[in-house]
This record gives C-alpha cells, structure tokens and sequence, in this order.
C-alpha cells in the first residue's frame, strides 16, 4: 500500500512538471507590417520588398523575414513578416535597422513615389514555435 502512494504521489510530481515545462515554453512574437503601393508602382514596390527583405535578412542571419502581395486580391499592399523569438530581440532588431545606413536609404526611397505609407501590428504566436 505505501509503495502504492509512493508511485502514485511520483507520477503526479512528474506529472506536475510536465505540465510546468509546457507553460514555459516560449511563443514567439511577428511584427507585421502592410504598405499601401501608389498606383503604377507595383514594380518598383516589388523591387523595394526585395531590398528591404534581403537587407534584414542578411543583417539578422537567421531571422524569418518575408514580404508578399496579394495573389487573388487587389495588387496594392505590401505586407512584410519578421518572426522573432522575444521582445529584446524585436527591439535590438530595430534598434539595428534604424541606425542602418543603408535601412534609412530604403526608407527614403519608398517614400519618395513608390509607398503610400505602412501600418505595424505586434502579434504574437498562439502556439510555441516548432
């Protein structure tokens, strides 16, 4: 009977931490941004995405950065995804583009003809990333 409640009492320790583990794990945060393309610029915003993707791609190695448009929709957004694991790190990440040169130039670019202007949402992941 005392082994019984000893194995018993283990399981529902281990148990207990499990679950504890689980609600640790981290969920991951997406900074969302949508740009509106001026009309009869589509092209040069594609070009800008491609810019302003491979410039944070290649100063985050490693970070999932991307920028699409619409397939079925009207063609005038641009959307663009960076997924980062904390928000020290979505923090460092601007920090960085902001004080980049070559960021400032892109942003420059864009809103001279080629962007109508760009709203940011701060998502956060409904599960761990896996």
């Amino acid at each position: 009977m005392r082994t019984m409640i000893a194995v018993l009492a283990l399981v529902g320790v281990i148990g207990a931490t499990a679950v504890e583990v689980a609600a640790q794990e981290e969920r991951s945060f997406i900074n969302f941004r949508v740009c509106e393309i001026l009309p009869g610029q589509q092209a040069a915003a594609q070009s800008l995405a491609r810019e302003f993707v491979d410039l944070s791609r290649a100063k985050f190695p490693g970070a999932l950065v991307n920028g699409w448009t619409h397939v079925l929709a009207p063609n005038d957004h641009m959307h663009f995804s960076m997924v980062v694991p904390d928000l020290a790190t979505y923090q460092s990440y601007l920090e960085a583009l902001v004080a980049d040169p070559a960021y400032q130039a892109l942003v420059q670019k864009a809103g001279g003809g080629i962007l109508a202007g760009c709203t940011d949402e701060l998502l956060r992941a409904v599960s761990p990333a896996g």
